[in-house]
């Protein structure tokens, strides 16, 4: 069946409504004492394994090249993970998710490097307000900037998401969705074991059995999932247009996390939350004809 850019963006914010239940998940694992690394590791071994399951001989047939796209894809999908996993340990899940949903300005950057296509001028004006959003959701009760460690590490791993989305869209747009997104999962799975071999941390089968519904929650759900609708809608939706419907994962997140008792309410954190929704929604609007047609510079 023929996928139409208005199921694409419905699948997308399917996506991104599961991805924010997916940071209490991840916190709910933290918080029993599972090393992040290792969270990763069970998280993509589920996720590919349940992508095998259901198309294994789909992925069977699998080209030489797009093995190798699904290792790109998976590098920069480790890196994206191994960065929000640390710094979500040290920073709120607010502050996780909308630092996280600013990869959607970080997009029209990475391919004005790549392809030398000047991003349009209120990229500019969005991304001023964005940072005064994050500035915000630094404040602590005082009013005064507290960011931390956390913080700038999630703000990394927005790149590396950022860089996940224009990947996709240049190098795995031709490929079968299912294939890259099976060795997408397999490649961040088998990453996230190699760090968890060098880091080495203590592993507790108590916390194990308490994290079981989260670990399940972010493998089948989170990974599986999402990855094959993510991918499969970026065949449709360019990068641009994909990376503004994802980064309402911030909202999402946030809302959640409230609603359940994650986070608890402060009025930096609306301001700062409004201020970056704010930026993605102008995003989102068509841009002006000039701008389309202002030349690289």
């Amino acid at each position: 069946m023929q996928l139409t850019p208005t199921g694409a963006t419905f699948m997308l914010l399917l996506t991104t409504l599961i991805w924010g239940g997916g940071f209490m998940a991840a916190q709910a694992a933290l918080d029993a004492g599972l090393d992040g690394t290792l969270i990763l590791t069970i998280r993509f071994f589920l996720g590919a394994a349940v992508v095998f399951l259901a198309f294994m001989p789909r992925i069977l047939k699998s080209r030489g090249k797009t093995v190798l796209h699904g290792l790109g894809a998976g590098a920069l999908l480790f890196l994206g993970f191994y960065t929000q996993i640390l710094g979500q340990g040290r920073t709120t899940i607010p502050n996780t998710a909308f630092f996280t949903s600013t990869n959607v300005l970080m997009v029209p950057f990475i391919v004005w490097a790549i392809t030398k296509k000047r991003p349009e001028k209120r990229i500019f004006a969005l991304c001023f307000i964005t940072m005064l959003g994050m500035i915000c959701l630094t404040l602590d009760d005082a009013l005064r900037l507290s960011p931390t460690a956390g913080d700038f590490l999630v703000l990394l791993c927005a790149f590396f998401f950022a860089a996940h989305i224009v990947y996709l869209d240049l190098v795995c747009r031709n490929d079968d969705s299912v294939q890259v997104t099976f060795f997408q999962l397999l490649f961040c799975c088998l990453f996230s074991a190699l760090a968890l071999l060098l880091s080495s941390p203590e592993i507790s089968p108590a916390a194990l059995r308490s994290s079981a519904l989260p670990l399940l929650y972010s493998g089948l759900l989170s990974s599986g999932a999402c990855y094959l609708m993510q991918t499969r809608a970026q065949t449709v939706l360019p990068a641009a247009q994909a990376g503004i419907v994802l980064s309402t994962e911030g909202l999402f997140g946030t809302v959640l996390s409230l609603l359940f008792g994650w986070a608890t309410f402060r009025y930096p954190i609306a301001v700062g939350g409004l201020l970056v929704t704010l930026a993605v929604v102008l995003s989102s609007l068509p841009a002006k004809e000039k701008d389309r047609t202002d030349p690289a510079t």
